[in-house]
């Protein structure tokens, strides 16, 4: 699955302390290639194009974690990250999402990924800046590079519902065809 997105994010201090202001907003949701468990069924089904089933169903994602990629001071001879999360989704695509700003502790604002094979996905491999290094890259400046979906999470309530009714509708088409069949 796949949307377009806007975001914006920022860092401030508060006490000498970090807070993360954070808004995203969604557009175009495409299915493509999409695992689901329809209503009423237990097995899976990979569906190839699932905006064939319902191309004017409300898709939406309803959940998003971010990690900003952030030029940073060599501080550690790494590419630097800055996790976050933009609040409550909109449930109309180019609305901002609604966000409390946060406070992280000075350790767990920015994090490298250690290894060739890391990735944004498994935040088991997130590798943490200490208080200092991530005090020196907010006083030194830094702007965001790119940022990176993490992980994601979308409504598919329309699109089980549409898939199963067009399921049970070709499973009935069959039925009376086969019934039809046998009465010839």
């Amino acid at each position: 699955m796949s949307f377009g997105f806007e975001t914006t994010v920022s860092i401030d201090l508060l006490l000498g302390e970090p807070v993360v202001r954070s808004k995203l907003a969604w557009s175009r949701v495409g299915f493509g290639t999409t695992c689901i468990a329809p209503y009423g069924r237990t097995e899976i089904v990979r569906l190839t194009n699932a905006d064939q089933y319902d191309p004017n169903t409300r898709r939406r994602p309803i959940d998003v974690d971010l990690v900003a990629e952030v030029s940073a001071p060599d501080v550690t001879g790494a590419r630097v990250f800055l996790p976050f999360n933009p609040g409550a989704l909109s449930d109309q695509p180019g609305e901002d999402s609604y966000n409390t700003a946060g406070s992280p502790n000075w350790e767990e604002l920015f994090f490298t990924l250690p290894g060739l094979g890391s990735n944004f996905w498994d935040t088991e491999n997130y590798a943490y800046l200490d208080a200092e290094q991530a005090k020196a890259i907010f006083s030194a400046g830094f702007d965001v590079v790119q940022v990176h979906v993490a992980h994601a999470e979308f409504d598919l309530t329309e699109l089980k519902s549409s898939y199963g009714e067009e399921d049970d509708t070709a499973a009935a088409l069959a039925k009376v065809a086969s019934r039809l069949a046998q009465w010839g």
